[in-house]
């Protein structure tokens, strides 16, 4: 069992894809020490059950260790100007899904954003989860923080997630009316 994990092995790819999903889940939720426990709890696994050491290497070559830190760096606060781009904008767009939702539940007449009175438009920012117009980088610290940390996971879930997700949306918007027409043949006889 002294090398269970070595890299490469089966058993070292099953539990890095299951650490790294658990890490992805706390990084998108917010939670930096979540994910940082996950990280330490799966590097420790290595440490002892695999063949992961890098302490000798990092003594030996310590400018290219501190090369390497100053990069993580870089990178952490050039992803987080980015994903926090993505952020706003994709709550912007929530905000005014929202209000069509929102606006024909509770018959607003508004036909934009601006039009809306004041307690309508609390309503769609509570709704869309913000706590200020425009979201406000104090309020959203510890996202921010989890994006920068562990920027390699929040990146490579933004890869993977946000292609993914845009593409069914606008399939979505594209198909939208015809099936609204689909259901609208179905109950016309059953309308009052």
């Amino acid at each position: 069992m002294e090398h269970a994990l070595a890299f490469g092995c089966t058993w070292f790819w099953i539990v890095t894809v299951i650490f790294a999903l658990w890490a992805i889940a706390c990084v998108e939720s917010s939670t930096a020490g979540g994910a940082s426990f996950v990280i330490i709890v799966y590097l420790g696994l290595l440490f002892y059950f695999g063949n992961l050491n890098p302490f000798p290497w990092m003594v030996l070559h310590p400018a290219r260790t501190l090369c390497l830190a100053a990069l993580y760096l870089a990178g952490g606060t050039l992803w987080a100007m980015v994903k926090w781009r993505f952020y706003v904008y994709g709550k912007a767009r929530q905000c005014e899904e929202l209000r069509v939702i929102l606006g024909r539940q509770n018959g607003w007449k508004a036909e934009s954003f601006g039009a809306l009175a004041d307690n309508e438009r609390a309503a769609v920012f509570k709704a869309a989860g913000l706590k200020a117009i425009p979201p406000s980088v104090v309020d959203e610290k510890p996202r921010i923080m989890a994006w920068m940390i562990w920027w390699p996971l929040s990146a490579a879930w933004t890869i993977v997630d946000d292609p993914v997700r845009r593409l069914f949306q606008h399939i979505y918007h594209r198909i939208a009316g015809r099936l609204q027409a689909v259901s609208n043949r179905a109950f016309q006889d059953l309308k009052q």
